[in-house]
C-alpha cells in the first residue's frame, strides 16, 4: 500500500468519525471516545507507522493467543 493511499484512507476516516461525532453531545463519552480515536489514528499517521498500523488491522482479527488473553488478564480487562 502507497503513502498516498493510506493518507487517502486517513482522511476519509477523519471524516467520518467527526461524522459521528456531530451525533453526540460534546463531552459525552461517545464524543470523547471518538475523539480519541481520530487522535489516535493522527497519532500513527504523524509517526509513520501507518503502514505498520494497517497490517496490525488486517491481522487483528485472528484469535487471541494464550499469551496475548493471559497478558489482557492481567490487566484486568479479558473475561471468558
Amino acid at each position: 500500500m502507497n503513502n498516498a493511499k493510506i493518507k487517502n484512507d486517513i482522511e476519509k476516516t477523519l471524516n467520518l468519525l467527526e461524522e459521528i461525532a456531530k451525533k453526540y453531545d460534546n463531552g459525552s463519552l461517545e464524543h470523547e471516545a471518538i475523539n480519541c480515536a481520530a487522535k489516535a489514528l493522527l497519532f500513527v499517521h504523524m509517526r509513520g507507522i501507518a503502514k505498520q498500523f494497517k497490517n496490525f488491522m488486517d491481522t487483528s482479527t485472528q484469535e487471541l493467543s494464550d499469551t496475548q488473553r493471559e497478558y489482557l488478564r492481567s490487566l484486568g480487562i479479558y473475561e471468558e
